[in-house]
């Protein structure tokens, strides 16, 4: 067992440290997010594995949600709506929850969405400069 446990890459909280990390880069890729977002939920998302306050709660909506801050501490803005298309197994409800135990944990804060942060992204889409 010990042998495994070594082969698969030390203690289980860094194997699904790894794993965590592994489902935030697929979620950023979905929603073409730059680098500094995904460092920025990782940093988050190891923040709150050492504090335990995510425990027992779906790692794909604890990713989701650190994804979702981080987005909108970088300035990328991304609706709930978006970020719930990209996420695979977890419920909108399940991902609103860890987002919330997130934010209450980290003491920090998103700033409201309003429709100009939306404008220029989705203007740029529709080739509308």
């Amino acid at each position: 067992m010990a042998r495994w446990q070594q082969r698969m890459g030390g203690s289980s909280s860094d194997r699904a440290l790894i794993h965590a990390f592994g489902v935030i880069r697929l979620m950023a890729d979905r929603l073409n997010a730059s680098q500094a977002i995904i460092d920025r939920a990782n940093t988050l998302f190891k923040k709150m594995t050492d504090t335990r306050a995510l425990r027992g709660r779906s790692t794909e909506a604890n990713c989701a949600a650190c994804l979702y801050i981080a987005c909108s501490q970088e300035g990328a803005v991304r609706s709930f709506k978006e970020i719930c298309a990209v996420c695979q197994s977890a419920s909108r409800k399940q991902i609103g929850k860890s987002f919330k135990l997130i934010i209450r944990a980290v003491g920090t804060n998103v700033d409201l969405i309003t429709t100009g942060d939306f404008m220029s992204r989705f203007c740029s889409n529709l080739d509308l400069d």
